[in-house]
């Protein structure tokens, strides 16, 4: 996913967070200055692949709303951060989405409690930290209806023409030439959980398909994880903990989170069923061959 930390000093920091993670770690401060000294600091080896620092030019995040998976801000109220909302944390913030807040010095706890207890859509609570700190969680708006993937209505509320590019959901390269055709495909996609999930196809050769599921954040884009399955596989059905893949002559359940197999149902005749029971959990239907 991907994470902010406000009030960055040491770029030390950033490549610690990117290196016990698989996040994306943006450093965002509010002096131009410090941000080049920050950048020219991030180190150069595949972990400085997924670090970055901008530089924000006004009181507001230079981000879309509901985007961010995580945001880390130290020294709350002080330097830099001084005239930041709370409220702006949480905007840009995803649905589910987590902000850890506060400062060891110069902060009052239940007072910052208090101001994340009057934001909509908040959870918040004190952690025991020295000093003042808070974790707030966004919660889903409810207003989002829920989607079960294998189901083709939602009821969202809120869903109204685009006004604004978000990000780049699909691969680029679907409809590339190379001399002998498309270099590959993707399809079957679904949402459900905050995730969208699709297959893709690479084209490795004639006659030599690699097919791969893969599992995106359904805010931002940002692949979670990716996993070689067999030929003419497609994804069946989907819900928040589990993602269903007719794979070869089997049909496979793979954790949401991590892709990893869970439970091999085998071959099955006939069509695969995914139906949602009044939980919105997702049932498995069908017959072993």
């Amino acid at each position: 996913g991907l994470c902010l930390v406000l009030g960055v000093a040491d770029a030390g920091d950033l490549a610690k967070l990117a290196a016990g993670s698989r996040l994306q770690v943006q450093g965002v401060v509010a002096d131009r200055e410090r941000a080049e000294r920050l950048r020219a600091k991030l180190p150069t080896d595949e972990t400085g692949d997924r670090l970055s620092v901008v530089w924000r030019r006004t009181a507001h995040l230079p981000y879309l709303d509901n985007l961010v998976n995580l945001i880390v801000v130290g020294g709350w109220g002080q330097g830099d951060l001084q005239g930041l909302a709370l409220s702006e944390v949480v905007r840009v913030l995803c649905p589910g989405g987590t902000a850890v807040v506060g400062s060891d010095t110069g902060l009052d706890a239940a007072r910052l409690l208090a101001d994340a207890g009057k934001l909509k859509l908040v959870k918040a609570e004190a952690l025991g930290r020295k000093g003042a700190w808070i974790r707030i969680v966004k919660q889903f708006d409810p207003a989002f209806g829920k989607l079960a993937g294998g189901d083709a209505e939602g009821l969202d509320q809120v869903v109204a023409p685009s006004k604004e590019v978000r990000w780049v959901n699909t691969p680029l390269w679907g409809a590339s030439w190379e001399g002998y055709g498309n270099t590959g495909s993707y399809g079957y996609e679904l949402f459900a959980g905050g995730r969208t999930f699709h297959t893709e196809i690479d084209w490795i050769r004639p006659g030599s398909n690699q097919y791969s599921v893969v599992a995106r954040d359904a805010f931002n884009g940002i692949v979670l994880w990716r996993e070689n399955v067999a030929d003419r596989s497609r994804i069946a059905g989907a819900d928040e903990t589990r993602v269903y893949v007719s794979e070869g002559k089997d049909t496979v359940a793979r954790d949401a989170a991590t892709g990893k197999v869970i439970n091999n149902y085998g071959a099955l005749q006939g069509q695969l069923q995914i139906l949602g029971d009044k939980h919105g959990n997702i049932i498995h239907l069908g017959e072993r061959e």
